[in-house]
């Protein structure tokens, strides 16, 4: 038996990273739902104005949250770890609308 997997297709406008606002990193932030296996991940990466990674981050969960919840679990841990920088000019991106609208 053969197995493909297909992406999904973008109908309305394709998704591209922008850069962060002039003298400040971009965090980019994101959670993954994987309800067969119990698991959730979440991640996050830093980067600077040309796109370079200065930083990631990742970890996995136990669990079957809803996807807002998941996502709102990967905005406070990415902001718990970005502490341990000490950087004062960080813009956060996340495309879960809830979680940017209570921010």
């Amino acid at each position: 038996m053969r197995t493909t997997h297909r992406r999904p297709a973008v109908h309305e406008t394709e998704l591209h990273w922008c850069k962060p606002r002039p003298g400040t990193l971009k965090c980019n932030v994101d959670a993954a739902c994987y309800e067969e296996a119990n698991q959730y991940c979440i991640g996050a990466c830093l980067r600077d104005a040309e796109g370079k990674v200065i930083h990631a981050y990742m970890k996995k969960f136990e669990g079957k949250p809803e996807v807002r919840e998941a996502e709102a679990v990967a905005l406070l841990e990415a902001l718990n770890w970005l502490q341990q920088y000490n950087m004062q000019q960080i813009q956060i991106e996340t495309d879960c609308r809830l979680c940017e609208e209570t921010s």
